[in-house]
């Protein structure tokens, strides 16, 4: 298990040491989702999903809608 210690910045941000992006394939395009569980606070890879139906297959990132969903209203 990696582990370090870092501390937060004036604007509140914390940096990932490279050993765990490089681990996570965590980019700077990433989306991480950031929860709190039992008085914890989760960092965690965001699995995308639709605005529209909530769907997690085949998810534009960029618009974040999906591929079926993205038809539907290009034949609308």
């Amino acid at each position: 298990m990696l582990g370090s210690c870092r501390k937060i910045d004036t604007l509140g941000r914390v940096t990932i040491p490279k050993e765990m992006r490089k681990k996570y394939a965590i980019t700077d395009e990433t989306l991480l989702s950031i929860t709190e569980q039992n008085d914890k606070i989760v960092i965690q890879k965001a699995i995308p999903t639709c605005k529209l139906c909530g769907s997690e297959q085949d998810v534009d990132e960029s618009i974040m809608v999906c591929k079926r969903c993205s038809e539907k209203i290009k034949n609308q």
